[in-house]
């Protein structure tokens, strides 16, 4: 499986009620808003498939993004199949960490 990544825009695409904000602005807002909600309760299915043993990221992979973030990913899992696509869907999401 090949991805490709793109940098993103420094600022993001707005409508007309939200304020156009750096992205590093909206993700720290983010935070702030979560952190203050507490945590969010996940669908059991999301729990079952975080459970399961999912697969490690290719060495190839695993190598470069290492050498990029300087972080141990050794225990990175990935999930695919079905099950991991209905639990993405279930709490809105194409992926999750």
């Amino acid at each position: 499986m090949t991805t490709h990544c793109q940098a993103p825009p420094t600022r993001l695409a707005h409508s007309r009620s939200a304020p156009v904000l750096p992205v590093v602005h909206r993700i720290s807002l983010m935070r702030n808003l979560v952190a203050a909600s507490g945590p969010a309760l996940a669908p059991p299915i999301v729990h079952d498939v975080v459970r399961s043993s999912g697969q490690p990221l290719p060495a190839a992979v695993r190598g470069r993004m290492e050498a990029r973030f300087g972080y141990d990913f050794s225990t990175v899992r990935i999930h695919s199949g079905e099950r991991a696509a209905a639990s993405a869907r279930a709490v809105a999401a194409r992926a999750y960490t």
